[in-house]
């Protein structure tokens, strides 16, 4: 009976084994079941964000810290558009990882998109301080810009810059606020480290390093980087400022040493040695000069050579002035520049050469030598000769025809009759006062043929000239004439009534 109890509460083998496999197979099971990760994610999968975050907020508000929940909870308050919650959160988590630059630069983008400009800057700033970047330098020094602060620009270039920022614009921005603090010295450092790498391009950057060069008393250093600019650029204008400068500093020599240096014989920058000559009161050396200047000159440019003349007039070397006006050609000067030449060559007695230059440049600007236009008076002939070689006429009758036709100046028979009438009245009124005008000569031609232009001028001067005298005589007449009415006059009343 005994033995009958006890094999029946005896657990069989078999089952302990089947036992064993259900609780593996529950505990796998459990283990199968998704979590809440997983659950979010299908609810987000499926569209219902607001359940998978109010799971996250429960969690959250349960003590759930992990960098997963908030950045899922980030991802849903940034789609939903809740700034205020994405905000907290998102510092949040930059405070729990201080030296992730991805998540420094998401914090960046995120002021920058809800339009926190402050909170931007101090962003950008501790993200400078955790991991240097170029561009996030680039960024905070361009909005300290835009605000327009300088003293809070020159902090950022200077933070900036201690990091490894060398952006050249950037640096050469530095310089010109040192500059403006007075701190010469570190401004000049800066432009130089540029100028040494990558060259200073701008113009306003290269006159602020010579301007700070001469103030520290290095005028040589600013001739030699000057000189490189010039010889590299070839920069007429750019060689013309700086020796200006350099002459109105406290080293004017240093202005005759850049023009020696980065000149050339013969072109424009060369001539400022002839201009800073004379400026020190040196003109025979400034004369000499000129003219082994001008042996090798092309004297091409209209400036350059009213530099020239002018110099040498200043100089006192006329003749100069002429060779070089005449190597210009002195049909191509303006009229002020050959009237100037022209005093200047009176002065020494040089009377023919001053009434040759005045006359050259009236005749050119009487007449310009330009190359014609084809007129439609030349249309005219040539069609006419072309219908009259079909028609089988003659050339001298398709051009009486061609001159009929074509279209004529209404003003040519007037200026025509007009210069005959004046030298005809010119002539009359000499003969009537007793100075008969002797007849033009015909013209000589050397070369080349007196225009109708030439003459009518030439007539109207001496007509202009004989009308004058006229005037004077008629005036001395009527003076004679009336002193001997006076004269008559007062022996009238002297003399004793006749008895």
């Amino acid at each position: 009976m005994v033995a009958d109890v006890h094999r029946g509460t005896f657990i069989k083998p078999y089952h302990a084994v089947m036992s064993m496999v259900f609780a593996v197979a529950l505990g796998a099971g459990w283990m199968m079941l998704p979590g809440d990760s997983e659950l979010i994610a299908m609810l987000e999968r499926d569209g219902h964000s607001r359940d998978a975050l109010a799971i996250l907020e429960q969690g959250y508000a349960n003590g759930d810290r992990r960098y997963r929940t908030l950045h899922q909870m980030l991802g849903l308050y940034e789609y939903q558009g809740d700034a205020t919650k994405a905000r907290t959160i998102l510092e949040e988590m930059v405070s729990e990882r201080p030296y992730d630059p991805a998540l420094r630069e998401r914090l960046v983008n995120f002021y920058q998109a809800v339009g926190d400009g402050k909170a931007r800057l101090d962003a950008l700033k501790a993200q400078i301080e955790t991991r240097y970047k170029e561009s996030a330098c680039r960024e905070y020094v361009a909005l300290l810009r835009l605000d327009g602060h300088n003293d809070d620009e020159l902090a950022g270039l200077q933070f900036c810059r201690q990091r490894g920022y060398r952006r050249p614009d950037d640096l050469a921005r530095l310089a010109v606020l040192l500059a403006a603090t007075g701190d010469t010295v570190q401004a000049s450092a800066t432009l130089r480290s540029i100028d040494d790498v990558k060259r200073l391009t701008t113009t306003e950057e290269r006159f602020l390093l010579v301007d700070l060069l001469l103030r520290q008393g290095l005028p040589n250093e600013a001739v030699r980087r000057a000189v490189r600019w010039i010889k590299a650029g070839k920069d007429t204008g750019l060689a013309v400022g700086l020796v200006d400068v350099l002459a109105r500093s406290k080293f004017p020599d240093s202005a005759l040493d850049l023009a020696k240096n980065a000149g050339e014989a013969g072109d424009s920058v060369s001539l400022t040695v002839a201009e800073r000559l004379l400026e020190k009161s040196q003109q025979q050396a400034a004369i000499l000069y000129l003219r082994g200047w001008l042996d090798a000159a092309q004297m091409e440019d209209l400036d350059v050579a009213r530099r020239f003349i002018g110099t040498a007039l200043d100089g006192g070397d006329p003749r100069t002035a002429l060779r070089g006006a005449r190597k210009f050609g002195l049909a191509n000067l303006d009229p002020q520049l050959a009237e100037t030449l022209a005093r200047g060559l009176e002065k020494v007695a040089m009377r023919q050469e001053a009434e040759e230059v005045r006359e050259t440049a009236h005749v050119h600007l009487a007449q310009p030598q330009q190359p014609r236009e084809p007129t439609s008076s030349d249309a005219g002939s040539a069609q006419t000769q072309s219908d009259s070689r079909a028609s089988g006429q003659s050339g001298s009758e398709a051009r009486v025809e061609a001159a009929h036709a074509a279209p004529r100046d209404m003003l040519a028979v007037w200026r025509r009759s007009l210069s005959s009438h004046m030298s005809d009245d010119a002539q009359k009124l000499s003969a009537k006062l007793g100075f008969p005008m002797p007849r033009p000569s015909p013209p000589r031609h050397h070369g080349a043929t007196r225009t109708q232009a030439q003459s009518t001028t030439k007539v109207l001067k001496k007509t202009d000239k004989v009308l004058q005298r006229a005037k004077k005589l008629n005036s001395l007449k009527l003076k004679q004439k009336t002193v001997r009415e006076r004269a008559q006059s007062a022996k009238g009343k002297v003399r004793p009534p006749a008895q």
